[in-house]
């Protein structure tokens, strides 16, 4: 199965948002934007609450990444990356 979100930048977003979008990333990114974002509460017996969201480094660089992959995938360069983890074993010792 591919990365939902890959396939989702294909679907409903054009070349240009998708580069939009990264470009947006890869400079909050490089900027080492901390900005939160506020959520709305809820209120409840006269009291309310709020939600501060921060974005990870690593959750940027993944989006960033998702998105060159939609941006390869619409070029015809490659398939849909399958999803999950990719293990690389070639370092590890066996007997023969």
């Amino acid at each position: 199965m591919a990365d939902i979100v890959v396939e989702s930048l294909i679907k409903f977003w054009s070349r240009a948002a998708i580069e939009a979008a990264w470009k947006a990333v890869l400079e909050a990114h490089v900027g080492n934007v901390q900005d939160a974002v506020i959520v709305t509460g809820t209120s409840f017996k006269g009291s309310s609450s709020t939600f501060t969201l921060t974005i990870q480094p690593q959750e940027r660089v993944q989006f960033m990444t998702q998105c060159k992959a939609a941006l390869n995938t619409i070029d015809g360069g490659s398939a849909m990356p399958a999803a999950g983890t990719k293990l690389d074993f070639s370092t590890r010792i066996t007997s023969t």
